[in-house]
């Protein structure tokens, strides 16, 4: 079975935002200081060495290199143009598809940078956690200002050039806050602002920080406020990928089911060091010993060593959730990323359920009552899972 491959490409390991809850600054993780500020062009010509050589070695899938951060923007737009040039190159040398896409909190843009997303046809995502006086607590630039209006002027020159047929419209991504509600979060990105294609992150918690169960419990609230103002718009244009990722599940007929097996993702740093998800360094620098870098290393190479040491128990589910009923629609992580560091602790390793364990089952109950209630005709879910995946 092919397996896809996404490169997370920190391109700036610097930022020029300040949100409180980041992960990858204020969390304790002094790694990115550590490395340069910007990748160079070796890291890059890496990289696409890298992926040229995975399609030798194993059945290599669609491929895509994530321009990420920090904010990718702040690398300068010369520099930028030619990282976009040597990366274009895998669209014509890998046997499949091979894209470009970049996550970024959309301050930046003007002009040049519209000419260059356009050039590159360049997918690009906003963060953006919903109306002023949500977005407005946590993602402040460092002078403690709300980035709100800054971000929505990003937006609408996206969104216009998008309109223009310059390049796809962008998408948006929002960080659940437990004091936010969902149906107004997904009301500001889809309604007032016209997204059609958007995701709901579940916000990065692990064992060891002692979340309350009142946090938790809101976020599957939050969840369940979305998901019904999602049903009630009835738009299988509208895509939102955490209910399309679960609902085909549910329905057995979403392309991901066996994403675990299929799906690589690897988070390259500036230096080129080879990091099982940026989000991972969360749980400390001694799980990210490996001397790997995509520069001199493989795809076997990086394979084999996540399973080794601690990292390898993150295949190993917790004995819960192997009696779950939601397990096959759950599928807690069992690759080295998407969520696996919600599983862990100092104490248990990843011998642990998900964090978010009872706001998810919320979730599924819900999504399964609905397509109970509406009796959808089997083809017709499968054109909206399919719509969505």
């Amino acid at each position: 079975m092919p397996r896809d491959i996404q490169i997370v490409l920190k391109v700036a390991e610097r930022c020029n935002i300040n949100c409180s809850y980041c992960y990858y600054f204020n969390a304790g993780n002094e790694e990115p200081m550590n490395r340069p500020a910007f990748v160079d062009d070796e890291v890059v010509q890496g990289v696409v060495r890298f992926l040229e050589q995975a399609a030798t070695l194993i059945d290599l899938g669609r491929a895509s290199v994530i321009l990420h951060g920090g904010e990718p923007m702040m690398l300068k737009k010369e520099r930028f143009r030619r990282l976009c040039s040597t990366l274009s190159r895998l669209k014509t040398s890998l046997p499949h598809s091979a894209r470009i896409d970049m996550t970024t909190n959309g301050m930046l843009i003007d002009s040049e940078w519209l000419d260059i997303i356009e050039e590159f046809q360049i997918g690009t995502c906003v963060s953006i956690d919903g109306p002023a006086e949500y977005h407005d607590r946590e993602r402040v630039d460092f002078k403690g200002r709300g980035t709100h209006a800054r971000v929505l002027e990003g937006i609408r020159q996206l969104q216009d050039a998008a309109s223009a047929g310059r390049f796809p419209p962008p998408g948006a991504l929002a960080v659940i806050d437990p004091r936010s509600r969902g149906d107004v979060v997904y009301h500001h990105l889809i309604r007032e602002l016209g997204f059609r294609c958007a995701d709901f992150l579940v916000p990065l918690t692990i064992h060891d920080s002692r979340p309350s169960q009142e946090d938790i419990h809101q976020v599957g609230v939050f969840l369940r406020d979305a998901f019904a103002e999602w049903v009630r718009d009835d738009d299988p244009g509208i895509s939102i990928r955490i209910f399309n990722r679960y609902m085909g599940r549910l329905l057995g007929l979403a392309r991901d089911v066996n994403v675990a097996a299929t799906n690589i993702v690897i988070a390259v740093g500036s230096d080129g060091s080879m990091m099982n998800d940026d989000i991972m360094q969360v749980l400390g620098a001694d799980i990210f010993d490996r001397d790997l870098n995509v520069r001199k290393s493989s795809i076997l190479d990086y394979l084999s060593e996540t399973r080794t040491g601690v990292l390898a128990g993150v295949y190993e589910p917790h004995e819960e959730c192997k009696s779950c009923n939601w397990y096959g629609v759950c599928q807690p992580p069992q690759t080295p990323w998407s969520g696996g560091q919600m599983r862990y602790s100092r104490a248990t390793a990843f011998k642990n359920k998900l964090v978010h364990c009872s706001a998810y089952q919320d979730l599924y109950d819900d999504m399964s009552r609905y397509i109970s209630e509406s009796h959808v005709p089997v083809a017709e879910a499968k054109v909206e899972a399919e719509a969505g995946a």
